[in-house]
This record gives structure tokens, sequence and C-alpha cells, in this order.
């Protein structure tokens, strides 16, 4: 049965699939996904949030990457494909990376800081124009609570 204000999404009737597949399949591997995760790792944040992300180095999969920024952009409300944009000043440059929300090498979320702006906007691309000090984050490892590689 259907909850009242929802609308079903595939179902089998007389041992056919009907209704929407794809949207059935993109809902049932969003929960084996959040099912696979510990939820105290992954905070909730909105665009213009301070976080740092941990996630799996891709070229030497024993050892964890820790990328922080200010979130300037959010996609996907909360399909698989749901995503996240970070940007930050590393080195004396500007840097931007994308991640996946429900990528399996993400291995947790923490929120430093809620935003301190009072801007009302979806994206915050503008930060792409404004000095450093405007979108630099900083953090402290030891204070992160957020999963180490196993040794």
């Amino acid at each position: 049965k259907v909850a009242a204000g929802e609308r079903s999404v595939g179902t089998v009737h007389r041992g056919k699939l009907r209704g929407n597949i794809r949207e059935a399949w993109e809902h049932r591997e969003i929960e084996r996904l959040t099912a696979a995760r510990d939820p105290s790792m992954f905070d909730d944040f909105d665009v213009g949030d301070q976080i740092v992300v941990r996630h799996v180095d891709v070229d030497s999969p024993g050892r964890y990457l820790t990328f922080g920024g200010v979130c300037i952009a959010k996609y996907g409300g909360n399909k698989l494909m749901r995503s996240f944009r970070l940007r930050n000043h590393v080195d004396g440059v500007g840097v931007e990376v994308h991640f996946l929300y429900y990528a399996p090498h993400i291995k947790g979320i923490q929120l430093l800081k809620k935003k301190t702006r009072a801007t009302k906007r979806a994206k915050w691309y503008f930060l792409r124009d404004k000095p450093p000090k405007e979108y630099t984050v900083t953090w402290k490892e030891k204070e992160l609570k957020l999963p180490r590689p196993a040794k």
C-alpha cells in the first residue's frame, strides 16, 4: 500500500513490472547504500556550510584523503546521482572538488561550521570572484570525528 500523498513506484502486477522502474531501482539502491553507512559519520549540510569530506584515495586504496571547503553547490536532490561541490584555497590556488554523495569511497562528511552569510542563493558561484579569505577553510585533523584507515 502507498501512503496518502505519495505515488507508487515500480510494482509487480500479475508477474509483470509496472510503473517507474528506474525510480524504484534508485530508491532501493539509496536505501541499500545508506544502510551500509554509519549515519553518525554523515552530517547534514546546506550550501554555504563549511564541511570536511574523508574519502579513499583512488591511487592507493589503503589510504584516506581529507578535503574540506565551503559547499558552493548541491545537485540532484534525493536521487542516486546526488552530488555536491566544495571550494577551498589550497597552496595559493582556489580548488573545487566535486563529490558524489552516495559514492562508496566517501567514508564520512563532517560539518565544521554553518553558513555565516545571510545569502538566499541555491548556488554560491559568486565565491569564485571573491578573495581567498572568503572561502578558505582550515581544520585540525585531531578534532575530526571521521573514520581513519585501519593500520
